[in-house]
């Protein structure tokens, strides 16, 4: 199917799912289509343009629906399909550091970002962010406090968490993704900032594993 002539409701048949007021809505979000494309919101993240054909499963499972495969793919070669979807999610550490802002040649080293005791200085937060499993990233903490957790790339809001996790800027990120408001509205523009600073601290008790404690067990 051309992916410049699907629209919402072609897209939610190919998928198996249901437009209710103008959005597919799930349990952390909703896609809707605009005259830009498609989009699928989070809150606390905004809204991210998708590829209808490209990002479907992404988009589709970020807002907790469950992703069906279309017909017309079923009979395709699962193979070609797969590496299809993991050239679409899966980033490097470069495309990371572009994608949202950060200062790549202060502190990307091919294979990871780092800030270094030196940047940090005696009392500031330091680590790393490299590559994991699959399509994930790993953000290390070191220092008195460290720990870690695993987190989507693709998902600004957990990236941010861990940007801001080894003291990185943040707000460069909502910068990018997060505001969503007139930026002249200075009452708006403190309420998403307040929002947003909300949503990566949350996310960060979230996930974040001290040292010692497996990644995958949850806070009592």
């Amino acid at each position: 199917m051309n992916k410049r002539k699907i629209n919402l409701y072609q897209f939610a048949r190919r998928h198996g799912l249901k437009v209710e007021r103008r959005a597919i809505r799930g349990p952390r979000g909703e896609i809707c289509e605009a005259f830009a494309g498609f989009y699928y919101f989070q809150t606390g993240t905004g809204y991210q343009k998708f590829d209808p054909v490209a990002e479907a499963k992404q988009a589709i499972e970020t807002v907790g629906l469950q992703f069906t495969v279309p017909p017309e793919l079923v009979n395709e070669g699962r193979r070609e399909f797969l590496i299809a979807t993991k050239r679409v999610t899966k980033m490097t550490m470069q495309e990371f550091a572009e994608r949202y802002g950060l200062k790549y040649s202060r502190y990307h080293y091919g294979n990871y970002i780092h800030k270094s005791r030196r940047q940090a200085g005696p009392c500031g937060r330091r680590g790393f962010i490299f590559e994991g499993e699959g399509v994930q990233m790993t953000c290390n903490v070191t220092g008195s406090r460290g720990g870690g957790f695993e987190f989507d790339p693709n998902n600004p809001m957990e990236a941010a968490t861990a940007v801001d996790a080894i003291g990185l800027d943040h707000w460069c990120i909502w910068r990018r993704y997060g505001r969503k408001v007139d930026w002249r509205d200075r009452e708006a523009v403190s309420v998403s900032k307040r929002e947003w600073a909300l949503a990566v601290l949350s996310c960060h008790r979230r996930k974040f594993r001290p040292v010692g404690m497996p990644q995958n067990s949850e806070a009592a």
